[in-house]
């Protein structure tokens, strides 16, 4: 989150040169449920990866995908925040169990969107669950078939971009419950599937994805202009990825087609900020995934299943992050993040000097400067955060 919030004035202090200290990342996150915290909620009913997920009401909906052996399910589970269990909700009524469907929540109503079969064919099928009735009813299906792409929802209308098959992973098009009908849009400048998507300021990102090889794109459609634009590229380039917008912050969760990795998987979280077209670490998640879902509600971003290994390997695990503005500015390892403490305002300063961009984002400009020097010292003598 950019630090444009901070009021306090600027006090300049003696500056003193930390050279040689190491600029790491720690990875330990928190296990209380409070800012820049991790915390594990009650599992799913079921093991399940690559399914489709929205809020609706304070109630997170979990759709379709694969179960713990590897077959796609129409199973639809609900998580209720206030009341802190999962609740049964009707099958989703496809002929055929769907996996890597799309879902959103629009005036109540739960819409799910494409998907593919066991076989991986794509379908164009539109459904509308109603909790009111607890009744599923069919809507207009897409143009075309697809599976595996991003979703977005501006002024009450379903954006969705990118997917399978690759004929199609260019494809946007939107819809509109009001009307029970589709709009085609430009092509999206990257063509990709497994890719998130997320809503700032009226606007859609497509964030990653792969194409074969995993994708570094950021990419953004303005509904109102009807174009797309390029932005910064993520720092790390991965698929079946979840991500989700709070406060005008994007963060991007785990994925799969990690090299590096014996599971295949990244643990990594990274936040981009809208404002400042601007990428930095965060805390990694505590179990890495991919095929997850995310949503926000109430400044808490949830993440139910996903798979622990590449390919197939659903599970139930369900937690929950809480961002926090101040965590980027933890610099080294001695406390882990979130902790300002004087190993930190050293290794600050040291970042400054080497001209590393490590945490040095403090201020609403996105260089590394004198003014993110002085901004990251008065945080410090301030006793922020």
């Amino acid at each position: 989150m950019s630090s444009g919030s901070i009021t306090r004035a600027i006090v300049p202090s003696l500056i003193v040169l930390a050279i040689g200290t190491e600029v790491a990342q720690a990875s330990t996150p928190s296990v209380a449920l409070g800012p820049g915290a991790w915390t594990t909620l009650p599992l799913l009913p079921s093991r399940r990866q690559e399914v489709g997920t929205a809020i609706i009401d304070g109630k997170i909906y979990v759709v379709g995908g694969f179960d713990g052996s590897g077959r796609s399910v129409n199973t639809v589970e609900r998580y209720d925040i206030a009341a802190g269990r999962w609740e049964p909700v009707p099958d989703l009524p496809a002929p055929l169990p769907l996996n890597h469907v799309a879902a959103a929540g629009v005036d109540g109503v739960l819409y799910v969107i494409g998907g593919l079969t066991q076989n991986f064919a794509a379908v164009d099928t539109v459904f509308a669950f109603d909790p009111a009735t607890n009744m599923w009813t069919t809507r207009a299906p897409m143009p075309l078939p697809r599976g595996a792409m991003g979703v977005g929802v501006i002024d009450g209308k379903i954006i969705t971009a990118g997917g399978l098959p690759s004929t199609r992973s260019r494809v946007c098009a939107s819809y509109d419950p009001s009307t029970n009908s589709w709009t085609n849009h430009a092509p999206m400048p990257t063509g990709r599937d497994h890719l998130a998507a997320a809503v700032v300021g009226g606007e859609f990102y497509a964030i990653s994805g792969r194409r074969g090889a995993n994708l570094l794109a950021m990419e953004v459609f303005d509904p109102v202009a009807g174009a797309w634009s390029r932005r910064a590229p993520i720092p790390t380039a991965r698929a079946g990825i979840a991500a989700a917008a709070l406060d005008g912050i994007i963060y991007v969760f785990g994925g799969e087609g990690n090299p590096v990795s014996p599971l295949g998987i990244f643990d990594e979280v990274e936040a981009y900020d809208a404002a400042l077209d601007h990428w930095r670490a965060m805390p990694a998640m505590p179990l890495a995934r991919h095929g997850m879902g995310a949503v926000e509600s109430g400044g808490v971003i949830y993440l139910p299943g996903g798979a622990t290994i590449a390919g197939f390997g659903a599970v139930d695990h369900f937690d929950a992050y809480t961002p926090d503005p101040w965590c980027y500015a933890d610099c080294d390892t001695t406390t882990g993040w979130c902790t300002l403490d004087i190993f930190d305002f050293l290794c600050f300063q040291n970042s400054f000097v080497l001209g590393e961009p490590y945490a040095c984002d403090c201020d609403p400009d996105p260089a590394c400067d004198i003014f993110d020097f002085l901004c990251f010292q008065n945080s410090f003598v301030g006793g922020c955060p």
